[in-house]
């Protein structure tokens, strides 16, 4: 219930973000974002990261359709924009085709610019998971060590980490569709922050599992 009601929250969210921002706001968002990512990643490896969202996003939204279809979903096509009414006349009185229009292209901007930030975060997740897997082995020698010496888990611990890893995410996930410029610096300080909170929780697992 919790998981579903945190899904719905970040679509929501997404919705209302694309009907309500402005496209100037997309852009400086967009162009200060990249002047982040090339400060921190230099020319190659963003032309690279760049290049390859772009290709993603080619791949999922435009050759498969989808883009074309959002248009013709909420747009007239040509052959009922020449037929004249009702579509003239409701544009004439309450501009709400060209309204549609601009937010689909918002919509489409945002979802690009996401597209590139989840390929940021899935190269630092691969860069980092060996580190994870450190933190993961450090956390069971911890644990066995405990149990060597008649310690205990920290039920505490434990449960507060499994808390912790699931707002990780969901900030991760709200701030990551949001139309605001985010410091690329911040996925691998997230992904270190995961593995650490996996590490305090392979060290507390209870005894009984």
């Amino acid at each position: 219930m919790k998981i579903a009601v945190v899904v719905i929250s970040i679509l929501l969210e997404f919705i209302i973000v694309s009907m309500a921002v402005p496209r100037n706001l997309i852009n400086w968002s967009s162009t200060l974002e990249g002047r982040w990512m090339l400060s921190m990643y230099g020319p190659e490896w963003n032309a690279k990261i760049c290049e390859y969202a772009q290709e993603a996003f080619n791949r999922i939204f435009h050759d498969s359709g989808l883009i074309e279809w959002s248009y013709y979903l909420l747009l007239p096509t040509e052959e009922e924009w020449e037929r004249g009414e009702p579509f003239t006349y409701v544009e004439d009185s309450t501009g709400m085709f060209s309204f549609l229009e601009g937010r689909l292209e918002v919509f489409w901007l945002e979802i690009q610019q996401d597209v590139q930030r989840f390929i940021q975060l899935g190269i630092w997740l691969s860069i980092l998971a060996p580190v994870w897997l450190f933190l993961m082995l450090d956390g069971w020698c911890y644990r066995e060590l405990k149990k060597a010496t008649f310690g205990y888990q920290s039920p505490f611990l434990y449960r507060y980490a499994l808390w912790a890893t699931g707002w990780l995410w969901v900030i991760l996930s709200f701030f990551t569709l949001l139309p605001v410029p985010i410091p690329p610096q911040t996925y691998p300080i997230a992904m270190l922050c995961q593995g650490a909170l996996l590490g305090v929780i392979v060290a507390n697992i209870h005894k009984k599992i």
